[in-house]
C-alpha cells in the first residue's frame, strides 16, 4: 500500500487554508527512464570533442562509469506521484483545487524561466 502525499492549500494571501491527503502511485521516472542513473550533468559532446578523448575514457563513459544517481528519483528508477484518477474519484472538489494548483504552478515556472532568459 502506497502512502498518501500531503498537500497544503493556501489562499491568495498566502495563508494556510488546509492540509489534504492525496492518493499516490509509483511511476517510472521520466528523467532517467527507470535506469536510476543520469549522465546529464556531464553535458553534451560534439563530435570533435568526443574524438579528442582517449578510448579508455570513451569506453568508461559509454559503460556508465561516470553516471550519478538520478536527481529526480535518487537512483530508485521510480517516483511517487499523485494519482489524479483516484483523487478525482475520491473527492472531485479537491481534485479541481489540486488541478488548479498544478496549472498555476506550471504557469509560474514558465514565467520564471522566461524572466531568467530575458534577464529580468
Amino acid at each position: 500500500m502506497v502512502q498518501d502525499k500531503e498537500w497544503t492549500e493556501y489562499d491568495d494571501e498566502g495563508e494556510k487554508v488546509a492540509v489534504h491527503s492525496l492518493p499516490t502511485r509509483w511511476e517510472i521516472c521520466d528523467y532517467c527512464e527507470g535506469e536510476g542513473t543520469s549522465c546529464a550533468y556531464l553535458g553534451d559532446w560534439t563530435g570533435s570533442e568526443w574524438a579528442e578523448e582517449d578510448p579508455d575514457f570513451q569506453d568508461d563513459y559509454m559503460a556508465g562509469r561516470y553516471d550519478r544517481a538520478c536527481p529526480d528519483c535518487k537512483g530508485s528508477g521510480k517516483i511517487l506521484i499523485v494519482d489524479l484518477d483516484t483523487l478525482e474519484a475520491r473527492d472531485p472538489i479537491l481534485a479541481a483545487k489540486y488541478f488548479t494548483y498544478l496549472e498555476e504552478r506550471e504557469y509560474r515556472m514558465i514565467e520564471r524561466a522566461a524572466e531568467m532568459r530575458f534577464g529580468a
